[in-house]
């Protein structure tokens, strides 16, 4: 690309402001403080992490330790030959496809070499850490492309990058789903092709592009922005004459992407459907559980810095976990919002950030309404409440069931965002006066930003991924070897999958908190007492262990015990006795079940495999 071209294309994503005031900053400048500010704020919301190190990971559930788990492998796959969509480390023998689970393989491959200078989970938090900034960043380029005032666009920039979506998903360990930078760029190309601003080639080509790196973040963000797209343009066609002269690119622009990305991801969605250790039927087992409150969009939950008690006591419930209550915007964004629609409504980019917003928030809603409450589940996890909801129609279709509805709250926050910079772009323009065009605008920014702004993350647990007890890493454990660990790595805390990556996956479990087909029919695991991971005596025996429970019935745990073990090619038994709790007791009821004494090495007693088998 020479250099010209090069330019001209700079351009055509960032455009030039529209000066109008003296002294307007130029492009480059313009960019170079919206990126450090936002840049900024991420530093400061993640200091309680920065601060602590590159070796800690915020705990809020077992999926911060299967994401950075599978974060780490893919790069560690890729140096040794290995497929790294797929995991021999967790579930031995069997494996774990990583494309069913959340690997972000294109984060992971981006960030590899800051992996190989100082190791797989300081290439994982800056993953974490850049989220917010960087879809800050790309929801400002898009907002750039729709108002010629950059405080407007940067206001969209806060709203998404650093509204109560990115903040509870990023603080929930959900990195496929905070890391959204790659949407609004998106959702930009679509609106050339619907403006005709770009040919149906070179758009489809990006748009193509951009599809295939959103699919190895995310595959349900993917979906979620590839449906919100489609209504986004059928309402552009509506409300748009320009959109309607631009049909036939639009429609070829898709045709292109389409194919494109066909050929690109044929094989990988392959693999995540019906690939090895594919899940079939439900992914989620119960996505109506994560439903937005019809009050969710105004009551703010825990971890804002304005939100009361009395108010967070009630927002509690409008979701079964906390960090997939994303749906607060705020009152003072939602009358702004309403205000732009009411002034602006003959502008057509103002109807569809309307229409979208709406859309989008009522999705959220999930397939039954509910109202200041627990959203409720009925038969075959259906959702119960006061008025059936379309999204119900979406659970009845292949794959898009496994979407969880809360998480449109992200396309809400986008276009809710968008149509209110529309507006302050207009009252800076055609409100009357010298300094009131200026004090306004600013002052309904700051109205609708000052509910949404976070405490940070200095409440939150930082779990030590390493170091890994020295058993585990020695010599005497040849790379590969299995071994069934107790603390059994299920449930909120299976740290032994950091003890993995602390060791450079010298070791496989036949276990792990993670999402694997269970049985004859292929439908994710899940137990109770385990969580996401496949049923066995050896897993609830472990278990039990970890919890210092006595065994019930030790004779016949023996025998369904020693067995699996011997079927998953199990080496070695492990305990680590600073991490279970009544640890005299674990290690003298695994000695009558393994029929062997347990040799102790430091805080680790391990019983080998005998040489004539389990």
């Amino acid at each position: 690309m020479m250099v010209g071209d090069a330019e001209s294309w700079m351009r055509r994503w960032v455009p030039a402001g529209v000066p109008t005031l003296p002294g307007a900053s130029t492009r480059a400048r313009a960019g170079v403080l919206v990126g450090s500010t936002y840049g900024v704020l991420a530093v400061a919301f993640w200091w309680h992490l920065i601060s602590n190190g590159i070796d800690v990971v915020v705990h809020r559930s077992g999926d911060a330790y299967l994401n950075l788990n599978l974060f780490a492998w893919v790069p560690h796959a890729l140096a040794h030959g290995h497929n790294p969509f797929f995991s021999t480390a967790l579930n031995h023998p069997a494996g774990l496809n990583l494309l069913v689970n959340t690997g972000e393989p294109a984060l992971a491959v981006a960030l590899w070499p800051i992996a190989a200078l100082f190791g797989p989970t300081a290439s994982y938090n800056l993953a974490v850490i850049l989220a917010m900034p960087l879809a800050a960043v790309t929801a400002y380029v898009l907002a750039r492309h729709l108002v010629a005032w950059r405080p407007a666009a940067f206001f969209v920039g806060l709203v998404v990058g650093f509204g109560p979506y990115e903040v509870q998903t990023s603080l929930g360990s959900h990195l496929q789903l905070s890391f959204t930078a790659v949407v609004p760029l998106l959702f930009l190309v679509c609106m050339w092709l619907a403006r005709g601003q770009v040919g149906p080639v070179v758009g489809g080509c990006e748009l193509a592009a951009l599809a295939v790196v959103q699919y190895f973040i995310s595959t349900e963000v993917l979906m979620t922005a590839g449906l919100v797209a489609v209504i986004a343009g059928a309402t552009a066609l509506l409300a748009s004459a320009r959109a309607r002269s631009s049909l036939k690119g639009m429609l070829g622009g898709a045709i292109v992407a389409g194919a494109l990305g066909s050929v690109v991801l044929a094989w990988p969605v392959w693999f995540t459907l019906r690939g090895p250790q594919s899940v079939k039927g439900p992914v989620q087992l119960v996505a109506q559980a994560y439903r937005s409150d019809l009050l969710a969009l105004v009551i703010p939950p825990r971890g804002l810095a304005l939100a009361p008690a009395s108010l967070t006591s009630l927002s509690a419930h409008f979701s079964q976990i906390n960090h997939e209550n994303v749906a607060y915007l705020g009152i003072p964004l939602v009358v702004a919002g309403v205000a732009t629609m009411a002034w602006c409504w003959r502008r057509s980019s103002v109807v569809v950030a309307a229409v979208v917003a709406l859309t989008t928030f009522v999705l959220g809603l999930g397939g039954s309404l509910a109202i200041s409450g627990a959203p409720a589940i009925g038969a075959g996890d259906t959702a119960v409440g006061r008025l059936w909801l379309p999204e119900a129609l979406l659970g009845d279709l292949p794959t898009v069931k496994n979407l969880i509805p809360s998480r449109f709250a992200l396309y809400t926050a986008i276009f809710l965002a968008l149509l209110v910079a529309l507006g302050l772009d207009r009252l800076r323009r055609e409100l009357p006066g010298i300094d009131l065009p200026v004090v306004l605008p600013v002052g309904v920014m700051g109205l609708c930003v000052a509910p949404l702004i976070p405490l940070g993350a200095g409440g939150y647990v930082l779990t030590p991924v390493g170091p890994a007890p020295a058993y585990l890493a020695s010599s005497g454990v040849v790379p590969g070897t299995a071994i069934a660990i107790a603390p059994y790595p299920a449930g909120q805390r299976p740290v032994a999958m950091l003890w993995q990556v602390d060791t450079g996956f010298r070791f496989a479990m036949p276990s792990g908190h993670a999402k694997a087909p269970d049985g004859p029919s292929g439908a994710v695991a899940f137990t109770p007492g385990l969580g996401y991971s496949v049923f066995s005596t050896a897993a609830l025996t472990l278990m039990a262990i970890t919890r210092g429970q006595v065994l019930l019935e030790p004779a016949a745990t023996s025998r369904s015990m020693r067995a699996e073990l011997e079927s998953w090619k199990v080496e070695r038994v492990v305990v680590v006795t600073s991490k279970v709790a009544h640890p005299g007791r674990g290690v003298a009821q695994l000695d009558v079940v393994l029929h062997e004494h347990g040799i102790r090495r430091g805080d680790v007693v391990a019983w080998l495999r005998p040489a004539n088998g389990w």
